[in-house]
């Protein structure tokens, strides 16, 4: 009789086991998140959520054991190897204070969840996050944000939700409060304005629940927070046509702005590739601006395939936002080689427009003694030509590159900024 207790315990153990494999198999892989961990903190009164995430397709999609969303990501070509990603749970939104302004009319109404996301690589270039929430976090948010001492951080809908990010690279965690200097943080803020917003079903079909999410572009991944803002210094500049049109071979972009806030600067930039890009010409407000102005730039050097350009706002803290981009595409009668940015630091990318194969060519850059400093056979097919060029062993000065083949030599000035 023990010993058939004994028998049947054993068995019972070695199905539980069997069970909790399963179980662990099961929710190890779901979408594309491969490993997920809840747990509450009692001290902070919070539930914080983990998932990991292996790249392996444009969309990352993170999720709780439960199957609910924790965040999204669209990587946009760019390489961010295994990402990490914890939601953290408020009971309600919480307060934060201002790091160098602790009274209540600058504290900070944020949502009841936040986010700590580490990539194993953080990104190049912009990429797109899915923030979730629910119609209850937005209330909750509302109600909090528009009965505190702030009025700066009033909302009325989900539209007029921004994100915060903290940088670091000290103390990314689940607290605001020691991402200050006086707590040994580095105080390294960017705000980011949202680009969409909507149902998650919308960008994600197959998923069943019913939260919403805001979306953004962002240049790396750390520590985020949503609240309100409606300062007039953090508004959005306003961007109407914003156009890009070819004229007797050249490229007119033209746009229109409204709601210029102080110290705000547009940057327009170019790409040949829609991926690598370069200032081409920036403007400003020295004052608070609510009426439109119109703004006309002529880019001289189009090429015959297509030409990128991109309007970005930038405010006195350097935090950048995406307005908008366009593109056009002028013919071009000529072969034709650019060399961008110039000036350059680091590195810098030469550009072959040709209207034909020309098969072997060369790239040769001399200094300004004709001293032949770095050169490399290339192959020239109809259309762009893109080459990049980083760690050649360029010093500090002026250098002429020649682009070579069997029709003729192409000659474009190149200004170095630093060692290259």
């Amino acid at each position: 009789m023990i010993f058939l207790k004994f028998k049947i315990r054993q068995i019972l153990s070695t199905s539980l086991r069997l069970l909790l494999l399963f179980l662990f198999i099961f929710y190890s892989y779901r979408g594309i998140a491969q490993k997920k961990e809840e747990s509450i903190n009692s001290i902070n009164s919070f539930n914080s959520y983990e998932a990991w995430g292996e790249q392996s397709e444009e969309f990352m999609h993170f999720l709780d054991s439960k199957g609910n969303i924790l965040m999204s990501l669209k990587s946009n070509g760019e390489i961010l190897g295994e990402v990490k990603v914890t939601l953290y749970k408020e009971l309600s939104p919480i307060s934060i204070n201002d790091c160098d302004n602790n009274e209540l009319v600058n504290s900070v109404s944020v949502l009841d969840r936040h986010w700590k996301i580490e990539p194993e690589f953080q990104p190049i270039n912009p990429i797109e996050v899915f923030l979730p929430l629910t119609e209850e976090d937005k209330l909750n948010l509302i109600g909090q944000a528009n009965s505190n001492y702030n009025p700066l951080d009033d909302l009325g809908d989900l539209g007029d939700i921004i994100l915060t990010i903290y940088n670091g690279p000290k103390n990314i965690d689940s607290s605001f409060d020691n991402n200050c200097f006086n707590e040994d943080g580095n105080q390294s803020f960017e705000k980011r304005f949202q680009i969409d917003n909507g149902l998650v079903s919308s960008f994600w079909p197959s998923y069943v629940g019913e939260e919403y999410y805001i979306s953004f572009e962002v240049n790396s991944l750390s520590e985020f927070w949503l609240h309100g803002d409606n300062d007039i210094n953090s508004t959005q500049v306003k961007i109407n046509n914003f156009e890009s049109d070819c004229l007797n071979g050249k490229t007119e972009i033209s746009w229109e702005s409204l709601n210029e806030p102080q110290e705000y600067r547009i940057v327009l930039q170019k790409s040949l590739d829609g991926i690598n890009w370069f200032d081409m010409y920036t403007t400003g407000s020295n004052e608070t601006n609510l009426k439109v102005e119109n703004y006309k730039f002529i880019d001289d050097t189009p090429t015959s395939n297509i030409n990128y350009y991109k309007l970005e706002s930038l405010n006195y803290n350097g935090e950048k936002l995406l307005l908008g981009i366009s593109t056009s595409q002028c013919l071009v009668e000529f072969h034709e080689i650019i060399a961008y940015p110039n000036p350059s630091i680091d590195y810098f990318f030469v550009n072959i427009n040709s209207k034909k194969s020309n098969n072997d060519g060369e790239i040769i850059i001399n200094d300004l003694n004709g001293r032949i400093v770095y050169q490399m056979k290339i192959e020239i097919v109809k259309g762009n030509n893109l080459f990049k060029f980083k760690e050649v062993g360029l010093e500090k000065g002026v250098f002429i590159i020649n682009i070579s083949n069997a029709d003729q030599i192409y000659k474009v000035k190149k200004l170095k900024t630093s060692n290259i």
